[in-house]
């Protein structure tokens, strides 16, 4: 593959004519959704600093002994409903597991479909889940990886944060402040990388950690055009999100203008058009509108990789060529 000028708007803009004509590559994204939209910077968000709020699991696990006594008390007192509740735990827990898979399953699908639509070669649905079945474990280890290593920067971020704020010291806001930027930093890294290391796993058929290796390689070796395109994406996610609030507010204006002659009918209408129909139409709404931007990202990530790994392409960097037309540096 090689692009031969304006990369990264090449990239960006071919993705999304990519992802638009390949329906199938939404398909695959609405599974994916489960393991996340594909966006680096999820992990810039409100609950990377809010681990330890009140009412949140890891704070009440701060605060709060568990006392086991009394949950076997309970247990040996009403045994049936303890069944039931152990029931579906199992229930859920298998629900969860299910999902897993299908999800996993489905993002090597999607990594696959991408590639084979990238050289012009017909795409279905059942190639793109015997591959992802073939890579199962390497890309759920990956995932396991990457969730592992960003959970944990959270975690010790949350119990630094909780920390500075009890003791209320001045200097170790300051510190706070420039351990989190260096933790996102990192996180964001590693979250690149990670995604470098998909398309190894699937295109290339490495193991995982050679893919991780490989992935590192590559992901320093173009540093600033990483960067740049993570920049990019990172602004294209964010109007979008804007973007879709503003078409589900206007969306639910004629809804529920519309919903106004049903209070003319019976309850039963009006009950179910909006607490059926409407919170239905608005999930679809979401759920498709968010499966095409999880097949938007990894198609502009599958693209940069292929590119990248493509050694035709020397000086792609947004960064350098300005450089290059100001002080005439090579």
């Amino acid at each position: 593959m090689t692009i031969k000028k304006n990369f990264h708007f090449q990239v960006l803009f071919n993705s999304l004519k990519l992802v638009w004509h390949n329906k199938i590559l939404w398909f695959f994204g609405l599974f994916t959704i489960f393991l996340g939209t594909g966006q680096w910077h999820k992990i810039i968000s409100n609950d990377f600093f809010g681990l330890l709020r009140k009412n949140t699991f890891l704070y009440e696990m701060v605060q709060i002994k568990i006392n086991f006594h009394n949950l076997m008390e309970r247990i040996y007192s009403d045994p049936f409903s303890a069944f039931m509740i152990f029931i579906l735990f199992l229930l859920v827990g298998g629900l969860f597991l299910l999902m897993l898979w299908i999800s996993i399953v489905s993002q090597g699908g999607l990594i696959y479909s991408i590639f084979r639509s990238l050289n012009g070669k017909k795409i279905d649905v059942y190639s793109g889940i015997s591959m992802g079945r073939r890579n199962f474990w390497a890309l759920f280890s990956l995932n396991v990886i990457e969730k592992f290593i960003i959970w944990s920067f959270s975690i010790l971020l949350g119990l630094f944060s909780f920390f500075v704020i009890r003791t209320g010291n001045t200097y170790l806001i300051f510190l706070l402040t420039f351990t989190a930027l260096l933790l996102i930093l990192i996180a964001a890294i590693v979250s690149l990388v990670i995604k470098y290391a998909f398309s190894y796993v699937i295109l290339k058929g490495y193991t995982p950690f050679k893919s991780i290796f490989k992935a590192i390689r590559l992901f320093f070796q173009r540093f600033l055009l990483n960067m740049e395109i993570a920049v990019f994406v990172f602004f294209i996610n964010y109007i979008f999100k804007y973007l879709v609030i503003v078409l589900i507010t206007v969306l639910l204006i004629p809804l529920s203008s519309i919903g106004g002659f049903t209070l003319m009918l019976t309850s039963g209408i009006s009950f179910k058009y909006y607490f059926i129909l409407i919170p239905s139409l608005i999930v679809f709404v979401l759920l498709w509108l968010f499966s095409m931007l999880t097949a938007y990202n990894y198609s502009v990530w599958v693209t940069v990789f292929i590119a990248l790994v493509d050694e035709q392409r020397k000086n792609i960097s947004l960064i350098k060529k300005v450089k290059e037309k100001i002080i005439g540096e090579k």
